[in-house]
């Protein structure tokens, strides 16, 4: 032990430096690895992602889920898949002729029919896409398989909360107009004499000053007054919105 610490107090110096090269070293690996960690995270991910969404057709969504922008992407279709129709998924737009821009955020659309599959038989329709493009400064490339026929006979079904909530965004959007009309027709009278609007029960006009005659319809008469119809608002169709066919 005491032949240790005499060599350590000997090569001090020499000690020394090794420790500060080692800090050296390891300061340079922890800066560059939050570096790439804050690279990572500042950069475009462009998805595929496809929904079924009726029996024989999908929703496919070309996304964009970084946080920069993703720029110049270009789609290079390996394996294409040919619906029931003969139409070629690899001539869909954005297979052919790319994106410029997707937004971080940003989702793009497209209804894609799917193709005639032997029942019970899986790998017979394999779209296999490769796509390459560019945001932060740098170039990125991804590849994605889809196994097509496993999405037959399937269907996307919307939470009900959503039809419940579009029907009720509809009948508020007509609710106003149509219940004040009905509001005015129930608490306002028309003057006899200047044709202009005054409370019912009212026995002067506020604009001419004449006498409005109490008609019988007015008076109290102690029976229950007639219901008054809600204005129609059409029914529920399939997709949860109102439709106009009752108006």
């Amino acid at each position: 032990m005491n032949d240790v610490i005499h060599w350590l107090n000997d090569n001090s110096s020499a000690v020394q430096a090794v420790s500060t090269v080692v800090l050296v070293l390891l300061t340079g690996w922890y800066a560059w690895l939050t570096h790439r960690s804050l690279s990572e995270s500042n950069r475009p991910f462009v998805y595929l992602e496809l929904v079924p969404q009726d029996p024989g057709s999908a929703i496919l969504h070309v996304g964009n889920a970084g946080t920069s922008a993703a720029e110049r992407v270009h789609f290079t279709v390996k394996t294409d898949v040919v619906t029931r129709r003969g139409e070629s998924w690899g001539k869909e737009p954005p297979f052919v002729d790319g994106l410029d821009y997707i937004a971080p955020g940003g989702r793009l659309t497209y209804l894609v029919f799917l193709p005639q599959t032997s029942e019970g038989k899986t790998g017979e329709h394999v779209l296999d896409v490769e796509f390459k493009y560019h945001g932060a400064g740098r170039a990125f490339k991804s590849r994605v398989r889809f196994d097509v026929a496993q999405f037959n006979g399937t269907r996307y079904e919307r939470p009900p909360s959503s039809a419940v909530t579009r029907a009720l965004e509809t009948i508020a959007r007509r609710m106003p107009s149509e219940s004040s009309t009905m509001i005015l027709h129930l608490t306002q009278a028309s003057c006899p004499t200047c044709r202009e609007s005054v409370k019912v029960g009212a026995t002067k006009c506020r604009y001419c000053q004449s006498a409005i005659p109490v008609v019988a319809s007015q008076e109290p008469t102690g029976e229950q007054p007639d219901a008054v119809e809600a204005p129609y608002l059409g029914d529920l169709d399939a997709d949860g919105g109102v439709s106009d066919a009752g108006e």
